[in-house]
């Protein structure tokens, strides 16, 4: 297990948090506001065990790549927000979980870059 693979772990978790609440609050969405909440426990117990496999030298990557996800997070989250805003304003629960989604999206893939690009 790698640094970079623990933090994207924790980036879906947080991804999947985001995403809880657009079904908690719809009426009739309780069966799949539960099975998210299942797989968030699922997925945060995975990074969990997984961190807990790391070396020494690799925890302490981890705050370095922690800083890059909420920054890509935080990138997301105001691009969706700018655009939902651009297209006549915000929507309550979606910019959330769209702009986790879109930062995890980007960071995953600049994660996957760097990585490649070392090798």
């Amino acid at each position: 297990m790698t640094p970079e693979r623990v933090s994207v772990l924790v980036g879906v978790a947080i991804a999947m948090l985001a995403n809880l609440p657009r079904y908690v609050t719809a009426a009739g969405q309780s069966e799949r506001a539960m099975l998210l909440g299942v797989a968030l426990g699922v997925v945060a117990l995975v990074a969990l065990l997984s961190w807990r496999l790391l070396d020494a030298s690799s925890r302490q990557r981890l705050p370095g790549l922690f800083r890059r996800l909420g920054v890509a997070l935080a990138a997301g989250l105001i691009a969706v927000a700018v655009l939902q805003w651009s297209q006549g304003g915000l929507q309550r629960w979606l910019w959330l979980s769209h702009g986790t989604t879109l930062g995890l999206l980007g960071y995953a893939i600049l994660v996957g870059w760097r990585r490649r690009a070392r090798a």
